[in-house]
């Protein structure tokens, strides 16, 4: 890649990254996991407050985005165009895409009454983007700087690894 490109796609899918870091254990979706709660946190409170009522985790969607890059979940010619725009803007694209998903079906998410239903309309995430253009509009109109995903990404990778050293010493 030329020097101004920097590669650095969700942890937990492909890595091109000057600094390799381990995958066996998954440790970077779980840092890109919770880069992404953070976010969603921020920008969509309502939403993100009905998932933590409910007891409903990123997990049970975002792991499968991360890892696939969305191959398993949108139609084929929406990840065409997405894999174009990380390729052209780096991973922050994979993180804008996953807020616009949730954002095109926020509506469904808060209406949703018990964990049931939420997850019913949770595991459709994404499956109901027919239209690449207005999910690639939602997704570049949240604002996000690499700068900030960075900063986030070290943080909360240092809290993941001491978890992982205070798990080691107990069990």
């Amino acid at each position: 890649c030329p020097p101004h490109i920097h590669l650095n796609l969700p942890l937990c899918s492909l890595s091109l990254s000057p600094v390799p870091l381990p995958l066996q254990d998954l440790i970077g979706c779980t840092v890109d996991l919770r880069v992404f709660s953070e976010l969603l946190a921020a920008k969509y409170p309502k939403v993100w407050r009905k998932f933590t009522e409910s007891g409903v985790t990123v997990e049970f969607f975002a792991l499968e985005w991360f890892i696939s890059i969305f191959s398993k979940t949108l139609p084929s010619e929406t990840v065409l165009r997405i894999w174009d725009c990380i390729f052209f803007e780096g991973y922050k694209i994979v993180f804008r895409v996953a807020m616009g998903v949730v954002g095109l079906a926020e509506a469904q998410l808060v209406a949703a009454g018990d964990q049931t239903d939420l997850l019913e309309v949770v595991q459709l995430l994404g499956r109901h983007v027919l239209e690449a253009d207005a999910l690639l509009k939602a997704s570049f109109a949240i604002q996000l700087k690499r700068e900030e995903i960075q900063g986030m990404r070290l943080r909360l990778r240092a809290e993941v690894e001491k978890e992982r050293r205070e798990r080691s010493l107990r069990g």
